[in-house]
């Protein structure tokens, strides 16, 4: 039971991850710290180890899956926060002169490129909104 337990608990944290990645992708809900992923990867990270305190039998399974487990939940974290972060605008660089852009080209999400100038040139205020995608 305890071994059926663990590989239970070790299942769960790539189900969550997939589960994010599925809801990124597919339904575009795009959430920075997932509360539900983080409540069922911290339970079962503290059932597999409650099971490694307290088992008798398949000492050395548990423990194999338990580290395994940590490595892939710190894997993850290092994934998501330090790996696929990105730097935030210095608010100085977003007020840019119109004659600073000159023939610089923007892609739109069909593929399109456009000129920046082109864009603003009627337009005496003009906001670009960047975004990116799960590509």
């Amino acid at each position: 039971m305890n071994l059926a337990r663990s590989i239970v608990a070790f299942l769960l944290i790539p189900f969550c991850v997939l589960i994010h990645f599925v809801l990124a992708t597919q339904y575009e809900i795009y959430e920075f710290r997932p509360i539900w992923a983080i409540i069922i990867i911290s339970a079962c990270l503290i059932v597999l180890f409650r099971l490694l305190l307290r088992t008798k039998v398949f000492k050395k399974s548990i423990f194999l899956i338990n580290l395994i487990s940590w490595v892939f939940v710190v894997g993850i974290i290092w994934w998501s926060q330090i790996l696929t972060s990105y730097e935030t605008f210095n608010k100085a660089d977003l007020l840019i002169s119109k004659s600073d852009l000159g023939e610089n080209k923007l892609l739109t999400d069909l593929g399109n490129e456009i000129l920046v100038s082109s864009l603003i040139k009627n337009k005496p205020f003009t906001l670009f909104v960047f975004y990116r995608g799960h590509w």
